[in-house]
């Protein structure tokens, strides 16, 4: 009688367990899917530096090169493990819709990886041991920017550090917006030719994470802009730093529109490519329409991974903290614990700076 009690006891307690872990599935379904079949996600990986130990490499979590090795390890064991979207435009449409998984931004600097995802697989995904987190990406914006004079950066012109004036020479700085207008005549009148085989002055480099190619030409005007205060070479409009140079990362689009999950992809690229173009500094004039009123690090923490590797490799981040002079909070990435929030600098107090 007692055996016969156990058992029941038993099967009440699992099926309760099973009720549970289903009703937490339907609820993580609902809050990344809704009514859809697909979403976009990004999917975080848990950090293994045994994954190095076949290669003889050393797994110090502090070595840059090792961690971009790990990352790129646990990322081709995770994927291997998906049906990926053949990207194939001759497939049929049958075919080409016979995959778990879109991957449209791999990161190399961060651990971890995005694009659409099957309601059908998410479970294939979620179950993986590597898979720390799936969440969906944040919606960002582009942010107004007022230009040089209002804070007065002609002031550091005239200084001298180790010999040098203060102007960005040699330095390069990577404007994550909407593109740069290159072709522009105080950004290095370059020609798109020129710009694709590296040669322009100004504008030395760059990548389009909006339309996945090599020419972040700006189709908006707001990248040009901060890309103009920044550093235009303009004798009567100069740039804060006029003698630097420009890495053009496109992640918004013509509307001014983007998500995170490109943002993620733009600094993924400054941070890897900061030794070969001495990048010194990322700046970013957009963010999200939500505003925080503390930290908001555990909010979309591939960003927040992505951040603390350039500054890391010594790379100073700045973001502005949203339009409209918001008294009741700041956007992200801007209100994250190692970045340098950039305020607003509205025309209407330019007087009292002095």
């Amino acid at each position: 009688m007692k055996w016969g009690l156990m058992v029941f006891l038993v099967f009440v307690i699992a099926l309760a367990y099973s009720v549970s872990v289903q009703s937490q599935i339907n609820s993580e379904l609902e809050e990344l899917f809704g009514g859809n079949e697909e979403t976009d996600v990004i999917v975080v990986l848990k950090d293994d530096y045994s994954v190095l130990q076949k290669y003889g490499i050393s797994n110090d979590k502090d070595d840059f090169e090792a961690k971009k090795m790990m990352v790129k390890e646990q990322k081709e064991n995770v994927l291997k493990d998906l049906a990926l979207k053949k990207k194939d435009k001759e497939l049929s449409a049958q075919a080409d819709g016979n995959y778990d998984f879109d991957l449209i931004n791999s990161y190399t600097t961060v651990n971890g990886f995005a694009g659409k995802l099957k309601k059908s697989s998410y479970q294939k995904l979620k179950n993986n041991p590597k898979v720390l987190k799936i969440y969906k990406p944040k919606n960002i914006t582009l942010f107004l920017s007022d230009s040089a004079g209002i804070i007065n950066a002609t002031r550091a012109w005239d200084l001298i550090y180790n010999g040098t004036n203060i102007t960005g020479k040699s330095e390069s700085v990577c404007v994550i917006d909407t593109g740069v207008d290159y072709t522009h005549p105080a950004l290095g009148d370059c020609s798109n030719n020129s710009f694709l085989n590296g040669a322009c002055p100004k504008v030395i480099n760059g990548y389009d994470f909006v339309n996945s190619d090599a020419n972040p030409i700006d189709d908006n005007g707001h990248g040009t802009h901060v890309a103009g205060i920044v550093a235009s070479a303009n004798e009567t409009y100069k740039g804060i730093a006029p003698d630097a140079n420009i890495i053009a990362i496109k992640v918004l689009s013509a509307s001014g529109g983007g998500t995170s999950a490109n943002l993620i992809s733009g600094i993924d690229w400054c941070v890897n490519n900061a030794s070969e173009f001495n990048i010194s500094v990322i700046s970013m004039s957009l963010g999200t329409p939500e505003l925080f009123t503390s930290h908001c690090d555990n909010d979309d923490t591939l960003l927040t991974s992505s951040i603390a590797n350039a500054i890391i490799k010594n790379i100073s981040v700045i973001a502005a903290t949203g339009n409209a002079d918001s008294t009741s909070g700041i956007a992200s990435p801007a209100l994250r614990e190692k970045i340098q929030p950039l305020p607003q600098v509205p025309a209407r107090i330019k007087k009292q700076i002095k």
